[in-house]
């Protein structure tokens, strides 16, 4: 890891062009295998491992409401999940940052904080969802759909076996979490792999089995599921 950086690059879909640009603020230090996710006009960063090892929980918040974006430190109360590299991350019904997973340098993970961000001040929280979730594990990707599931693909097991299982996270109107696995056929055994909700369907993209093999397909497309959960928030 003595080439991790903590380089931002921004990608303009009018002009189709790239960009380096470097925002005042004190940034993260350089690491690999974080996560990121956007918060409205901001993104967030936590997590990850560097050239000195695992980085800090601390989260960082890349604002970019102004012309030059700037770094911010989040002040969050109480224990967190803790450092950790190769976890998921994603905002659920536009309020929930929801962390699962990764490695924290001894073992998989498969435990679940939700950090609320409508109520300050901010507080992770440790959930203990309902259902049968997904096995410890790392390097999977974690898409939130516009009505709040969250759809948890992939990623490597405990004994480095890469995963094909799907699993869907939901808060249902009582505020109990609950996980479910997936109908239907799920996309092949992989991780480190891309993942992204358009509309309802789920795009799931490239990936590594291990070995230094790479996934062959160059996209697999899941459907509409969890129709029958709702959120209220």
């Amino acid at each position: 890891l003595a080439g991790a950086t903590a380089d931002v690059h921004c990608y303009d879909v009018l002009t189709n062009k790239w960009s380096r640009i470097t925002p005042f603020g004190e940034p993260p230090t350089p690491r690999a295998a974080h996560v990121a996710t956007a918060v409205g006009t901001m993104v967030v960063i936590q997590g990850g491992i560097g050239p000195a090892g695992l980085s800090a929980e601390d989260l960082h918040v890349l604002d970019l409401t102004q012309q030059r974006p700037r770094w911010h430190r989040v002040v969050v109360q109480g224990p967190g999940p803790g450092p950790r590299y190769g976890h998921v991350m994603a905002l659920v019904g536009q309020r929930y940052l929801m962390a699962i997973g990764g490695n924290d340098g001894k073992r998989p993970l498969a435990d679940v904080w939700a950090l609320d961000t409508a109520a300050k001040p901010y507080e992770w929280r440790k959930l203990e969802p309902e259902g049968e979730g997904p096995p410890p594990c790392m390097y999977a990707t974690a898409s939130a759909r516009s009505d709040g599931l969250l759809l948890l693909c992939g990623g490597r097991d405990a004994n480095s076996v890469p995963l094909a299982s799907a699993y869907g996270l939901a808060k249902h109107r009582d505020g109990r979490w609950e996980w479910a696995i997936a109908p239907g056929v799920s996309p092949s055994p992989r991780y480190q792999h891309a993942a992204v909700f358009v509309n309802a369907r789920l795009h799931v993209s490239g990936g590594a089995l291990g070995g230094g093999r790479m996934v062959e397909d160059s996209s697999s497309v899941a459907g509409t599921w969890f129709g029958l959960y709702i959120l209220e928030f």
